[in-house]
């Protein structure tokens, strides 16, 4: 399984947001996230939250570890 590390530079302040982004299988061409704050794809409103857990969420746990040990 392979995942894309990224470090992105904040408009506001300056600070760095770290994302890690992978497909959720082989066949899948949409990508799952986990993302410091919300992406575009969550959109904006009060069920914000609840799209980005749901991404969050599909994201493989192993990946998370291998990514967090670099």
């Amino acid at each position: 399984m392979n995942y894309r590390l990224g470090t992105t530079v904040t408009s506001a302040g300056g600070g760095y947001l770290f994302d890690i982004y992978t497909n959720e299988n082989q066949d899948s061409s949409e990508a799952v996230g986990i993302t410091d704050g919300v992406a575009h794809a969550d959109g904006t409103g009060p069920k914000q939250a609840r799209r980005k857990r749901h991404r969050e969420w599909r994201f493989p746990f192993e990946l998370i570890q291998k990514a967090l040990e670099t």
